[in-house]
């Protein structure tokens, strides 16, 4: 009876639900009156249903491969973000908080012997390009590209004025200068000066210059500097540069949508 007893007590407070895994079946006891009689038991054949799943998914080629799929995709998504952002059309017009601080005022020597300050060219665009006449062949390249531009805006009505600043006061003198810009355009203006006058409007305009330390040529030596076309307003307040990399067309264009704006 004591035995009887006991058992009908168990049965009484154990009301629980046994949850088999294997079979996902839920098999009733007694009664069921609360959510906290449930009680899921892991049985043993539900370990090795586990551990059958897992190698078989360890073991699915699909699965290793997933990752790696997974790191093509996305950088297939970032190569083409990137190569959308380069095909769009650019206007040429700077955009941002401010202008940068580039330009300022100047005190030279002009390829005809004048001196010029940067009040001679108000109220005038101006494209302005430092370099060196020995220079073998990017200042070339870039001032041909300089005049054709000039060229092409003069036949649209706008007129620019072109400038090229030497960065070499030893070697580029007035003959010098004038015989050169003569070579691109014949509106190019060439201007020289001490090698103070020429350091001081290098600095305003944040152009980097600097002759080999090595050099024990005087006179047939090469110097690294900036490789920028500055486009300057009417107050001689910075619009705009174009880098080596610029076409002729990119150039044009937005010294067109500069002037437009400007002149508005």
């Amino acid at each position: 009876n004591n035995n009887n007893n006991n058992s009908n007590n168990n049965n009484n407070n154990n009301n629980k639900y046994v949850l088999n895994f294997s079979t996902l079946t839920l098999l009733k006891n007694k009664n069921f009156n609360n959510f906290s009689n449930f009680e899921m038991i892991y049985v043993k054949n539900n370990q090795n249903f586990n551990r059958r799943y897992y190698n078989s998914q360890r073991n699915n080629p699909f699965i290793l491969l997933l990752p790696a799929l997974i790191l093509v995709i996305i950088s297939l998504f970032f190569l083409w973000k990137i190569n959308s952002e380069e095909k769009k059309p650019s206007t040429g017009v700077v955009t941002g908080l401010g202008k940068p601080l580039i330009g300022g005022p100047f005190s030279l020597v002009d390829h005809n012997g004048m001196p010029v300050t940067n009040y001679d060219y108000s109220g005038k665009f101006i494209l302005i390009y430092f370099g060196f006449t020995h220079c073998p062949d990017i200042c070339p390249a870039e001032l041909h590209k300089m005049a054709a531009v000039v060229t092409r805006l003069e036949k649209s009505g706008i007129n620019v004025y072109p400038l090229f600043i030497s960065l070499d006061s030893k070697r580029d003198t007035v003959e010098k200068i004038n015989n050169y810009v003569k070579q691109f355009h014949p509106n190019f203006i060439g201007l020289t000066g001490t090698p103070e006058q020429l350091s001081k409007v290098a600095k305003v305009y944040r152009v980097f210059s600097s002759k080999p330390p090595n050099s024990t040529d005087e006179e047939n030596y090469l110097i690294d500097h900036s490789v920028f076309i500055y486009l300057m307003n009417k107050e001689g307040e910075f619009l705009d540069y174009y880098g080596i990399i610029k076409k002729e067309d990119e150039i044009y264009n937005s010294i067109k949508n500069h002037y437009t704006q400007e002149n508005k």
